[in-house]
């Protein structure tokens, strides 16, 4: 409590003042006092009373507190300023399911002693208050958002007409146009015959039942984790469990509210959407495998070998048993996705394979590289341009691309030819100040017509 001149301003408690007295708020000073609400009307009676008692310490001796507080509700209520109203929702049986991701870093789990980074994605029913719950690592992602999302649904055993969430980036594309739903996003949900939808911008109450669930699965799990005595678990397996025992319980409550929604839920499809489909690939003699009309290149030391493509409605996953070889964004039929880094070895000992290399035009990690191999072209040999080429690729593998593009934006900046001794040079010493450059990346094929014109 602040002292002022040996008294105190009393908390206010909510219990009920026995004096018999109530001290009176003068009306020029309630006048005085009224001004500032009316400009900051989150003012607290607290500081205000501390206000008066600063400036007239002969007219207030600190027990005014419980006169002030009720001043300020009537003021608000009477002359106040309009509050944000909450429309809270009515829900049919089987209309809607609604879900959200909760950041759980704050509660500083640990896995094998090490402290795990993740968060929580929360599926409900807001009719019957059914959830599911699922672990998620590595952000708001749309892989994480259709796990959670096809876990839920299966355990649930049928499917909502609707599914609401938030605006994540995962499934909703905001432009100065408007926001519609992405592709993927799409395409899941008419998978199961549901119709996708979202909040409005800022409105957080229209998914308001999960944001409230959130909010009791966090207490109930916080509660959980103090009669468990530790926030340490051997395993992420072992955490999973734990959470799932929660989600149990909580719904075990629900059990008859829970049976009649599921008689009018939909039927679930014959088999998850994001599902992978598993075939044998050959890795042919130039480092690359063809699926699906779509060709695409692996680590050079697969040549020869059998790999099992593991294919996904937006990823391809190689492996050769159950080891991981290779992961990358499934492309459309006729497309080419060469990552240089599978080839760049080869190439190095062979520069001169480049510049009829069937795959040439993927060899451009970016645009400033291409920049780069036709500044190389028009100021040193047809030879010598590839040669140098391909050194700063082998660069690009040995530090980063993001670190040799970076040098190639200086020297073309400086209109300064990138040969690789050059790049080399650059990328070892310790003091390189980047320039303020701006790179508008434009659509390679509109870039291959403006140098053909120009030719």
């Amino acid at each position: 409590m602040k002292q002022y001149e040996g008294l105190s301003i009393q908390e206010h408690s909510g219990k009920r003042d026995y004096s018999g007295q109530e001290t009176a708020i003068k009306k020029e000073h309630w006048d005085e006092i009224k001004e500032f609400l009316k400009k900051s009307p989150e003012l607290e009676a607290k500081a205000a009373l501390e206000y008066l008692i600063e400036k007239y310490p002969k007219a207030y001796t600190g027990k005014e507190i419980r006169t002030l507080q009720r001043k300020f509700k009537k003021w608000k209520v009477e002359e106040g300023g309009d509050k944000e109203v909450m429309f809270y929702q009515t829900y049919e049986i089987g209309e809607r399911s609604q879900s959200d991701f909760i950041h759980m870093n704050y509660l500083k789990i640990t896995i094998a002693g090490e402290e795990y980074n993740h968060l929580l994605y929360h599926f409900m029913l807001p009719y019957s208050g059914w959830e599911d719950v699922t672990i998620c690592e590595g952000g708001e992602s749309f892989e994480n958002l259709c796990r959670g999302y096809e876990k839920a649904l299966w355990k649930l055993m049928g499917t909502p007409k609707q599914h609401r969430t938030d605006n994540l980036t995962a499934a909703v594309n905001m432009t100065k146009e408007g926001k519609s739903f992405t592709n993927n996003w799409s395409h899941l949900n008419k998978h199961y015959k549901i119709e996708p939808t979202a909040n409005n911008a800022g409105k957080s109450n229209e998914n308001g039942k999960v944001e409230r669930s959130n909010g009791l699965f966090k207490r109930s799990l916080e509660n959980h984790l103090i009669f468990r005595g530790s926030k340490e678990f051997r395993s992420i397996e072992e955490y999973e469990i734990f959470i799932e025992n929660i989600v149990n319980k909580r719904n075990k409550t629900k059990d008859v509210i829970v049976s009649e929604e599921r008689k009018v839920l939909g039927n679930l499809p014959y088999s998850k959407w994001y599902v992978a489909t598993k075939i044998p690939v050959k890795v042919h003699s130039d480092s690359t495998v063809r699926i699906d009309g779509a060709v695409y290149s692996v680590p050079s030391r697969t040549i020869g070998s059998t790999l099992f493509a593991y294919i996904y409605p937006t990823k391809i996953e190689l492996k050769y048993g159950k080891k991981l070889i290779a992961e990358m964004p499934r492309c459309k039929k006729g497309e080419k996705k060469i990552n240089f880094i599978h080839i760049i070895d080869s190439l190095k000992r062979k520069p001169g394979a480049f510049e009829d290399y069937k795959y040439k035009d993927c060899m451009y990690p970016a645009t400033v590289f291409r920049k780069s191999y036709d500044m190389l072209k028009k100021h040193v040999t047809e030879k010598e341009a590839n040669k140098n080429y391909i050194e700063i690729l082998y660069l690009s593998k040995i530090y980063s691309m993001d670190e040799v593009g970076d040098i190639l934006k200086i020297l073309l900046h400086n209109k300064t030819i990138p040969v690789s001794d050059e790049v080399d040079k650059l990328l070892k010493s310790n003091n390189i100040i980047l320039p303020d450059i701006s790179v508008i990346e434009p659509c390679l094929g509109e870039y291959d017509e403006l140098i053909g014109r120009m030719n």
